[in-house]
């Protein structure tokens, strides 16, 4: 390898050939030296890092938070148990008073003398759409929704509320014309 040197004060150059020993201690002096010292600069500073990330104290600080954290989630999950049995308990109610409701129209409709197939309180509300082949082979699902169970539940509600004020409606008339119908004889002067 040769060198050259060139020289503005003297406006001149120099030539220096490097033998293969000068190539190699060249090479060491700039690579090898800042290499191995970034080396060792950063052995040391991970070190001390690491003696700080893993000490006690650090092992200590990170349990707590562990621990916090789950007794967050332990609080979350029994306040989501809690608001499902109050949810659950509505339901419950809810379905209780349909009973109740259904059983109301049923023993109108007997005493109105109205025939049960036009108003059938023990039948759910159908649901409307023409029935394809696809659906004959349809099996709900097993999993409980609570979005679902409360849709079925205004569905029948409303369903029930129209055939209850069908039967409100029927009902008055009937008593309308029984009032408005004359009985016995009329008076003379």
């Amino acid at each position: 390898m040769k060198l050259v040197i060139v020289s503005n004060k003297h406006n001149r150059s120099r030539h220096i050939t490097l033998s293969v020993w000068s190539k190699a201690v060249l090479s060491l002096c700039l690579l090898g030296v800042p290499a191995a010292a970034g080396f060792f600069v950063g052995q040391t500073v991970a070190e001390d890092e690491q003696s700080e990330l893993l000490s006690d104290d650090t092992i200590l600080t990170w349990q707590t938070k562990v621990a916090a954290q789950q007794a967050q989630i332990d609080d979350l999950l029994e306040r989501e148990r809690l608001n499902r049995q109050a949810i659950e308990l509505q339901l419950a109610t809810m379905h209780s008073q349909l009973l109740r409701i259904d059983a109301l129209g049923e023993r109108l409709t007997s005493i109105a003398g109205i025939d049960n197939e036009e108003f059938d309180f023990s039948q759910p509300p159908a649901l409307g759409g023409p029935l394809s082949v696809s659906d004959e082979s349809y099996e709900p699902s097993s999993t409980y929704n609570i979005e679902t169970v409360t849709a079925n539940f205004a569905t029948l509600l409303a369903d029930r509320e129209d055939q209850l004020s069908v039967l409100e409606s029927l009902l008055l008339s009937e008593s309308q014309q029984r009032e408005t119908t004359l009985a016995g004889r009329p008076i003379k002067w």
